[in-house]
């Protein structure tokens, strides 16, 4: 099973945790008999709408089918450094579900996870 964690700044530095966290889950897997790849792609100070965040995305799909594999699960989590940018959060949204499609098309299962919600408007530009 290959899957990709990909994320920004707020969870970059969960990186340590999320190492430990595909130790055990890889253990996991080997008492099934399921060999587990897992890449991590964490940028900080990354956001979507300038489109860093699709151009990485995208990198790391075709570099994993340079290989002649692709991913089973692609998780994002995406949009919190923009929030706290000032970016609106439907102009966040429209380019989240972009990726989305952009991972899904690529065959993947797509885990999209979100950011907590919170009062935006002291944030988003007007």
């Amino acid at each position: 099973m290959n899957i990709f964690k990909f994320f920004d700044k707020k969870t970059y530095s969960t990186k340590s945790r999320i190492s430990s966290l595909r130790n055990s889950t890889g253990n996991d897997f080997k008492k099934k008999s399921v060999i587990l790849d897992m890449v991590v792609d964490g940028q900080s100070g990354d956001r979507v709408v300038d489109g860093r965040f699709k151009r990485r995305l995208l990198q790391s799909i075709k570099k994993q089918a340079d290989k002649g594999k692709s991913f089973d699960w692609i998780v994002i989590l995406g949009g919190t450094n923009d929030c706290f940018n000032g970016y609106k959060s439907n102009n966040i949204f429209a380019v989240l579900k972009d990726l989305y499609l952009n991972s899904e098309n690529s065959g993947a299962n797509v885990s999209a996870l979100t950011i907590s919600n919170f009062n935006n408007d002291k944030f988003e530009k007007t």
